[in-house]
Order: structure tokens, then C-alpha cells, then sequence
């Protein structure tokens, strides 16, 4: 049984605090990872010694500050198996993803186009299609989950026949915690001529992407669910797409000249980073990667799925518990208690020291095909272990006896 929790919790700063004189045992990884000491340490130093605005200056902090920042995206983005010349700086999966419809979106889509997104996807790859979509009068297709609660790969199927611009989609789900094989969905939507974008944010937490073996077009994720910062992710555009994408945003640093009539784009990366990019964020997200890669070569995978296993078998023997995911959830599981609402309960295992999610995680329309308003979430990382499960269930079975 796995124990990797317990070796590494002590690089782990906050996980030494004490909630209400007990153990804060977190168990909220699905929103945000804790951050390790060496992601703080790097922050600080970059704070310390290297402060200075990167690209323009001169002098010799500002050079080693612009040597770090693009240090850090060479780093990062040969983790994902990409040049670095393919990876755009963003504040996360979410402005990836709205950059993708603006940019891509509203030169690609035109009336009468179908968009496909699966119903389980979190709101921030929902809404920037929907909003295209109104734009330019295209047709948003909800794609519906099969019996093992992942895409339907028939009905997918189906609708790519009747021709799809682009699907969109992630590779591990944040409510059920289903991971697809995104390398077959994006081989079928590519025999069909259909862009894919992948929702990494999950799936990255945990696993080493190789986006190029993927074969997406569009690959966003958020450094703050991979031990890094928050406000700084990414966005992978493979090679054929990325030299013919517009500029989304206007002003500095994405300009290669700027007359009084008339301006001229940066090459990619950068046309695609107006203004003071986030050079603190990237360089902690550089360091977090190397965390991140230690703990996927010491099992955080295996770890993981381990404790999904064992707390879906526990929360399975509680009356009264319903499960959203039937079998086999990885890195997050969900559920929600007959009669009791799972704000209440969350503010009851509060008092306990237990950090858990509830409300509708950002996937309101997954929850209404399920017929539940709002639920509680449970997600683990690699600083989780099975101490922390038996915190967990003996909380609620506290909860329990306190609410109803």
C-alpha cells in the first residue's frame, strides 16, 4: 500500500497548520494543489535577487531576469513534449481556452458551424463556446456521456459525421474524475477534419502529457493544479496552427513595430502575450515541473488511484451517500447526502480540519443531467494518504449524527 503522502508532506509548508487544534488534511487538489518549498523558495528568490520587467532592459537583472522567464518556457514546455516556440503564457486553462475561441474561434467559425463539447465539462470550456457561438450564429452540441460516464464515442462519432469545426474537450473530468483516451478521440475527430482543444487542467496534475503524441491542435492547462503559482498557465498550439493565429489582445510586448496608421504583430509566442507577462509565475511553474516529475517517477499515479479506490470503497458502505461516479473515479470523487445540503456539511467537517469542495465545481450542466443540484468533492495529490481518508469518513459519520 502506498505511503508516498507521508514521505513528502513535510515539503509541504501549509500542511503543518493546524486547524482548529487538529490536522488540516486537505482534500481540495481538484481546485488548487498546495505548493511544495521549492516552488516558495524560487518565488522568493526570483523576489529577492532578479526583480525586473524581462525583454526591454539592459541592464544586467533585467538579463538575467528575461534569461530565467524564457528558461522557464523552454523547461515547460518540453515537459509537454513541445518546442517553445509553441507554448503562450496565459493566466491559466480558462484564458487558454477564451484565447482559442477568440482568436481561432471567431476566424474558423461561421454561421451554421457545429462546436461539440462534452455535457461533463467544466463551465470554462462551456461558456467561451457558447459565447462564439452567439457571436457568429454557429450551433454548440452537448455531446452525452455513455454507461461508463465518458464520452459517448458512438454519438460522437455521429456528430462529427455531420461536421464539427472544432471539439473541445477534457482529458480527466473535475466532477467524476473519468480520464478519456484523449489520443483515439482526437485521431477520430481528426479523420472527420474536426480541431480538437484538450482541457488539460486535471490530467496535468498527476500525468506527464505528451501533447505532440496526442495529436491535439489546442492543449490549455493551469500551473496552480501542477504544485506551481496560481495565474500562470499555458496554451500548446501545434506547429501547422500556431504561425496563422491573430493576435486577441492589443499593446505591448505582442508588437514587432507600431506605426501612426498601422501595426505589425510579434512572431508567436508572443503575439499572444500583451503586456507585462506573468515572469514570476513562470519561473515558480518551471520549478514546480521539477517537483511535479519527481513525485510521477516515485508513483504519484499509482498513489493516486490508490487512494481514489479506497475512498470510493469507503464512501460506498455509508447510508444515505450517493456516489456521482458508480466505479472507478481517479484524483476526485463526489457525492452528496439525502436530505442534508453539502454546504452544511462542508462547514461541519470544517471544524474537523477537513478541506473539501461543494457546490456544483464549476459543471452545472453535468449535475442537472445527473439530477443533483450540488455535491461534495473529495481530490487528492500527492501529499494525500490514507490517514487522511479515515479523517474524512469519520468526519462525515461525525456530520451525520450532527445533522440529521
Amino acid at each position: 500500500m502506498s505511503s508516498l503522502g507521508k514521505k513528502i508532506r513535510k515539503r509541504f509548508p501549509i500542511l503543518k497548520r493546524k486547524i482548529r487544534g487538529k490536522r488540516f488534511v486537505y482534500l481540495d487538489s481538484s481546485a488548487t494543489t498546495q505548493k511544495p518549498i521549492e516552488v516558495i523558495e524560487k518565488i522568493q528568490n526570483y523576489y529577492l535577487n532578479t526583480n525586473a520587467n524581462v525583454h526591454r532592459g539592459l541592464y544586467k537583472v533585467a538579463e538575467e531576469a528575461t534569461l530565467e522567464y524564457e528558461d522557464a518556457r523552454r523547461k515547460i514546455s518540453n515537459w509537454f513534449g513541445f518546442d517553445s516556440k509553441n507554448l503562450i503564457f496565459t493566466r491559466g486553462t480558462t484564458e487558454a481556452i477564451n484565447l482559442v475561441s477568440k482568436s481561432w474561434g471567431e476566424e474558423n467559425i461561421s454561421k451554421g458551424d457545429r462546436v461539440l463539447v462534452p455535457l461533463s465539462e467544466h463551465h470554462s470550456n462551456y461558456v467561451p463556446w457558447q459565447m462564439v457561438c452567439e457571436k457568429v450564429k454557429a450551433s454548440f452540441v452537448p455531446i452525452p456521456l455513455c454507461e461508463d460516464q465518458k464520452i459517448d464515442t458512438c454519438i460522437l462519432e455521429n456528430e462529427l459525421k455531420k461536421g464539427a469545426k472544432i471539439l473541445a474537450f477534457s482529458a480527466q473530468g473535475n466532477v467524476l474524475g473519468k480520464k478519456e483516451d484523449v489520443k483515439s478521440i482526437c485521431t477520430l475527430a481528426k479523420k472527420y477534419k474536426a480541431a480538437t482543444l484538450v482541457d488539460g487542467a486535471q490530467a496535468s496534475g498527476h500525468s506527464k502529457m505528451d501533447v505532440k503524441d496526442l495529436g491535439c491542435d489546442f492543449f490549455a492547462f493551469s500551473g496552480h493544479k501542477m504544485l506551481g503559482p496560481m495565474g500562470i498557465g499555458g496554451l500548446i498550439v501545434a506547429d501547422d496552427s500556431l504561425m496563422s493565429l491573430p493576435a486577441w489582445q492589443g499593446g505591448g510586448e505582442m508588437i514587432s513595430d507600431v506605426q501612426l496608421d498601422s501595426w505589425t504583430p510579434a512572431l508567436p509566442p508572443y503575439r499572444f502575450e500583451a503586456g507585462t507577462p506573468n515572469v514570476v509565475g513562470a519561473i515558480g511553474l518551471a520549478q514546480a515541473v521539477d517537483v511535479l516529475d519527481e513525485f510521477i517517477q516515485l508513483g504519484l499515479e499509482e498513489h493516486v488511484e490508490s487512494l481514489s479506490e479506497c475512498t470510493h470503497e469507503n464512501l460506498k458502505k455509508i447510508e444515505g451517500l450517493n456516489l456521482l461516479c458508480e466505479k472507478n473515479p481517479y484524483g476526485a470523487i463526489s457525492f452528496w447526502v439525502n436530505s442534508l445540503h453539502p454546504h452544511d456539511l462542508a462547514t461541519v467537517m470544517d471544524q474537523d480540519g477537513i478541506a473539501v469542495r461543494a457546490g456544483h465545481h464549476c459543471a452545472k450542466p453535468l449535475h442537472h443531467s445527473l439530477g443533483v443540484q450540488s455535491s461534495l468533492r473529495a481530490s487528492f495529490h500527492a501529499y494525500n494518504d490514507f490517514d487522511d481518508i479515515d479523517d474524512l469518513v469519520n468526519s462525515l459519520k461525525r456530520a451525520f449524527s450532527f445533522l440529521l
